[in-house]
């Protein structure tokens, strides 16, 4: 037994605070996969997953996958967010993914961009092809962070149909 408090909050949504973390392009981050130690299954999906993230950000923006700087994705609680994900897959040894349909809110979320609807628009892109439902009646804010929607949608990606699997 151990005696400290456990009073403490712990909060599960996704920052969006513009003094967080470095501007990482989608290079920088392949490269910190593809060095890194991490078994292949572990970089080949997070990798899938930044690469989906900065086609939405790409589109979103009007610019390049590799002009992409990601702000709040960049920095490195994201990064060992999507990262530890795909662990924790790995050593489940998950082979097979399916998804409920995702639900979503209403109302807005602060980014370094301004204030945003809900989902963000390189969400509402990543969830495309992907049912969604309305989320609980009293939930507001962001259910599901564009973060969120590229591991479902990395999960999901079938290559050689060049879309998320149904």
């Amino acid at each position: 037994s151990h005696s400290h408090s456990h009073s403490h909050s712990h909060s599960h949504s996704q920052s969006h605070s513009p003094t967080i973390g470095p501007h990482r392009t989608l290079p920088v981050i392949l490269r910190l996969l593809s060095s890194s130690p991490l078994p292949p299954y572990v970089k080949h999906y997070s990798s899938l997953a930044f690469t989906h993230l900065a086609v939405a950000e790409a589109q979103t923006h009007g610019t390049s996958v590799d002009d992409v700087h990601f702000h709040e994705v960049g920095a490195v609680d994201s990064v060992v967010d999507v990262v530890g994900v795909f662990v924790a897959m790995y050593l489940l040894n998950a082979g097979t993914f399916s998804v409920n349909p995702i639900p979503l809110s209403t109302g807005s979320v602060r980014t370094e961009h301004g204030i945003l609807p809900v989902p963000a628009p390189a969400a509402a892109r990543l969830l495309e092809g992907f049912e969604v439902c309305d989320g609980p009646a009293t939930a507001r804010g962001e259910l599901v962070t564009p973060t969120g929607a590229a591991i479902v949608r990395a999960c999901l990606w079938d290559a050689g149909e060049g879309r998320v699997r149904p």
